[in-house]
């Protein structure tokens, strides 16, 4: 499985929906508010990846993958 599909369908199983994440950039962007971001975040963490969140300024959040 490549890399995005892996990190989309863990986000949709978190928010219980597969269509409110996609990738853009090379940053993941989800329309969710601030407790399904840490949602998100712990999972992400959890399954060892390493990523910052920050709000987009209008309907959810960005996640950065950092090595």
């Amino acid at each position: 499985m490549g890399f995005e599909k892996v990190i989309l369908e863990k986000v949709a199983e978190v928010l219980k929906s597969d269509n409110k994440a996609a990738f853009f950039c090379g940053s993941l962007s989800v329309i969710c508010d601030e407790a399904d971001a840490r949602k998100i975040q712990r999972r992400l963490t959890r399954d060892r990846y390493k990523v910052e969140v920050n709000p987009d300024g209008s309907y959810g959040y960005i996640f950065d993958f950092v090595a």
